[in-house]
């Protein structure tokens, strides 16, 4: 048996191997590289017998989306920390269209705060550990 899978069009044919202990029970892993970036790619596993007959399995529910570029530095951003507690500004933050912000520690924080990248807005918010 030859098991594979693909991530939608972008990459294809990718091994998989069966589980030891396992049998039926198939395996496969890609690695993530610099400039692999697709959206909403749908993952199809195959399984083929010795003979050609090909079993084909689709995850309807489960897309994903690779995106190995950064988002663009954050220029003036202002903290302050205290015992438990972490102020930030951002400053006039601009995403390009991204819907991202840039890259900061507080990236997380922000995000929720923010409700996501807005080009030219004022982005501030606090942290509390």
């Amino acid at each position: 048996m030859q098991a594979y899978f693909n991530i939608g069009e972008y990459k294809k044919n990718i091994d998989m191997r069966e589980q030891e202990g396992e049998p039926g029970v198939y395996l496969g892993i890609y690695k993530v590289i610099p400039g692999d970036n697709v959206s909403k790619a749908i993952i199809t596993g195959y399984l083929r017998d010795d003979t050609g007959n090909t079993a084909e399995w689709v995850d309807a529910v489960g897309i994903i989306t690779l995106d190995t570029t950064p988002p663009d530095q954050l220029k003036n951003a202002r903290a302050v920390g205290r015992n438990n507690l972490v102020l930030f500004e951002l400053g006039k933050v601009f995403c390009n269209g991204s819907g991202r912000l840039p890259s900061i520690p507080e990236y997380d924080a922000a995000q929720r705060l923010s409700g996501g990248c807005q080009d030219g807005v004022q982005t501030s918010g606090a942290m509390i550990n």
